[in-house]
């Protein structure tokens, strides 16, 4: 018996229902998708907002105590407090000890967050602000024996007394002289983080090297152990293994060894999507037999040249911008072809407009930012001699003028864009011979350089504007003012600060200044600070930049970050 053939309209059908299956199957699978990315989108931009105000605040006060505990040991009285031993309990010993308190008590007037300010200092004196009286014997303790011993600022944690502490070693030709001792408030900061109560499927936490700070005590929404989170944070074990079932986002602090996550179970979050999913699959069942006419009446013509465009965008979707349609006929597909054609024309010449563009933009921007260096820099100095000569006629000028030929020289000269620190500490000092003529007035300069960076180059008069910026607006006219350069090696790259002792900044007006310079406006001069940290990030990159720390009436500190 010979076996019936299908018509070509029996496969036809056939194929279409087999279509339709196919299709049934992926717009399951996309509008699934798509919610999950919707509900994981949305929930991933909740957390990431509430990490980034926790973070975000936490980091606030974390710089301010770290801008607060190099002000310490920036300060020359601190200093001279560490290096001398006075007889305890001597009327000289009272007014040192009177001093340096009231000094301290003042840097952290309305730090609510700041409990207690200490110095503890190598010959046996111990600074406070107030709080607990502190005893010489508490320095013995190991966590403090090798905080003094360490050149890096370090922030401690001890959960079983509930404290955290930021810790600085005040060091003079390496050697240790202090340990300055900020002691955070605990119960203020838990009460400032995660207080929220909105959140209550969502697990929140700040860490610290693995350890746990705070949390928004959501112990039932948490999906994961404290162990195996510390294990994830210290990199022990691959996040991706938990990621499975929790959606988990970390964002590391400002501050070292500071992350803080966020955790919620995907069972809990797509508890919705599962419910909708199946209401899908009950529309896409009611709709089978229309999508099943619908697709009786396509053309194997349409479908190849459908096909066909599809596989080019596929290929454009991969990064293949030379890709073109070969579909040719005279209806929308025809026309889509074309466009898409046209399209990816116009989208390599963009590419490559863009590109020339951004590359003739740099260029420009840095050769905009030297620039600007060299007619500011020549005004100043012939202004310098213009005053000086004004106030003292013709006297002594050879000193102000052989002076500024080596300023110009520096500045004009067509040399190396890059000279070594050494030379750069000879214009800069140059440079004050200068203006202690055009301000008649003495001021201490102190160099505080280690001698193995000397020859290392840096950018040509990368630090002249910062000690200019120091004595025009921090110790201009002030009797006993002082600048201090200090330069060492971190395991991170090359620390540079410039220290004076002026009149300081006040804080509103500092916020302004460091937003200005943050994004790159030249609100303080226009070769001044914000011109040099913009030249670190345009040579160096972004992980290199510059920080401005303040306080008024105390003085004012700028430090750079360069690589090695």
């Amino acid at each position: 018996m010979q076996r019936k053939r299908l018509s070509l309209q029996s496969k036809i059908f056939l194929m279409t229902m087999l279509v339709a299956l196919l299709v049934m199957v992926i717009s399951l699978v996309f509008i699934y998708r798509q919610v999950v990315v919707i509900i994981e989108r949305n929930a991933l931009q909740y957390m990431q907002g509430i990490i980034g105000n926790n973070a975000s605040e936490l980091d606030s006060m974390l710089e301010d105590s770290r801008g607060i505990t190099l002000m310490v040991t920036m300060n020359p009285v601190i200093k001279e407090a560490a290096t001398t031993s006075l007889v305890e309990a001597s009327y000289d010993w009272f007014l040192q000890k009177k001093a340096v308190d009231s000094y301290l008590s003042n840097l952290v007037t309305n730090k609510e967050y700041i409990s207690q300010l200490s110095v503890f200092s190598a010959n046996g004196n111990v600074f406070q602000s107030g709080g607990n009286l502190l005893l010489k014997g508490q320095m013995m303790q190991p966590w403090m024996q090798a905080a003094f011993a360490t050149l890096a600022p370090k922030l401690h944690y001890f959960a079983k007394e509930k404290r955290l502490v930021y810790t600085r070693t005040l060091f003079a030709d390496k050697e240790p002289l202090a340990l300055v001792v900020a002691e955070l408030d605990y119960s203020y900061l838990s009460s400032k983080l995660f207080s929220f109560t909105s959140a209550e499927q969502l697990y929140l936490a700040t860490y610290l090297n693995g350890q746990l700070l705070f949390d928004n005590k959501a112990s039932a929404q948490q999906p994961i152990s404290q162990s195996e989170i510390a294990a994830v944070l210290l990199g022990e074990t691959d996040m991706e293994s938990y990621t499975r079932e929790n959606l988990m986002l970390v964002q590391d602090g400002q501050t070292e060894g500071i992350s803080t996550i966020g955790i919620i179970s995907y069972q809990v979050l797509l508890g919705d999507a599962l419910r909708l999913r199946s209401t899908v699959i009950l529309i896409i069942l009611i709709s089978l037999p229309l999508i099943f006419l619908a697709s009786w009446l396509l053309t194997s013509r349409l479908y190849r040249n459908i096909s066909e465009l599809r596989k080019s965008m596929h290929e454009v979707g991969k990064g293949n911008l030379h890709v073109r349609s070969s579909v040719v006929s005279e209806d929308e597909i025809g026309e889509m072809a074309a466009v898409f054609n046209t399209m990816m024309d116009q989208i390599e010449d963009l590419l490559e407009q863009i590109k020339q563009t951004e590359k003739q933009k740099r260029e420009s921007e840095f050769a905009i930012l030297q620039s600007q260096i060299q007619p500011h820099f020549v005004y100043n100095t012939i202004n310098s001699m213009k005053y000086y000569a004004h106030l003292k006629g013709v006297k002594e000028i050879e000193v102000v003028a052989t002076a500024m030929v080596e300023l110009l020289r520096a500045v004009l000269g067509q040399g190396d864009e890059f000279i070594p620190l050494s030379q750069e500490i000879h214009y800069i000092k140059q440079y004050l011979l200068i203006q202690r003529f055009k301000y008649q007035q003495e001021f201490e300069t102190v160099w505080e350089i280690d001698e193995e960076l000397l020859s290392h180059k840096i950018p040509k008069l990368l630090l002249q504007p910062i000690v200019e910026n120091a004595l025009i607006h921090g110790i201009a006219n002030k009797k006993d003012g002082n600048i201090t350069v200090k330069a060492y090696k971190l395991d991170d790259g090359i620390h540079i600060t410039v220290t004076d002792n002026g009149k300081g900044i006040q804080k509103e007006h500092l916020d302004k200044l460091v937003a200005q310079v943050s994004k790159d406006m030249h609100y303080l001069s226009s070769v001044g600070i914000s011109n040099v940290f913009s030249r670190i990030r345009m040579i160096y990159g972004e992980p290199y930049n510059g920080f401005i720390t303040s306080f008024v009436n105390v003085g004012t500190v700028v430090e750079l970050h360069i690589p090695l």
